[in-house]
């Protein structure tokens, strides 16, 4: 392993350790909770972006393409900053066809399983939290049994989008 990757990697588990340090010995309160609930009055807004069914391939390491599309749960009250949370699925069928060997993207007239959208039900608690919360769409790495290097490339590519947006506010 390159020394570079080995430094990140340590960095990256050292914040990983400090921040399971801290919250296994501090108690949590949402803002604006109720301290007898630590529920929350955000009221929970959603949106979905879909750039297209092949608007994501990982270069030479990867020659299939994939989605770019999400659902973002979000404070409908968003506070100028909030922290962001990605969720990405497991490794699941890709479009709603009994043919196994149905190939990316989904043939005509078939439509693709909504796997991102399996993990509403924990987007809208964290939104209601004060968490904008984005659910990635990774039908067409599956479909390709792709790796978690093309995963990660994923979510990272996610990730510059917000960047962009929280940066510029725009998006592409």
């Amino acid at each position: 392993m390159p020394a570079q990757r080995r430094s990140v990697l340590l960095a990256v588990l050292a914040v990983l350790a400090v921040v399971a340090v801290s919250a296994s010995a501090t108690v949590i309160r949402w803002p604006n909770a109720d301290a007898s609930t630590n529920e929350v009055a955000h009221k929970v807004s959603v949106v979905e972006y879909n750039l297209g069914d092949t608007a994501f391939t990982d270069g030479p390491d990867w020659d299939g393409r994939s989605e770019l599309a999400a659902v973002v749960h979000y404070p409908s009250d968003l506070p100028a900053r909030a922290p962001l949370v990605v969720q990405l699925h497991g490794q699941a069928y890709t479009c709603a066809t009994d043919d196994p060997d149905a190939s990316w993207p989904c043939p005509p007239g078939v439509k693709s399983v909504p796997s991102y959208r399996g993990y509403d039900y924990l987007g809208e608690a964290l939104a209601r939290r004060g968490f904008v919360v984005v659910s990635l769409s990774a039908n067409g790495i599956n479909a390709f049994v792709g790796t978690s290097t093309q995963r990660a490339h994923l979510i990272n590519r996610h990730l510059a989008m917000w960047q962009r947006l929280a940066a510029t506010g725009r998006g592409p």
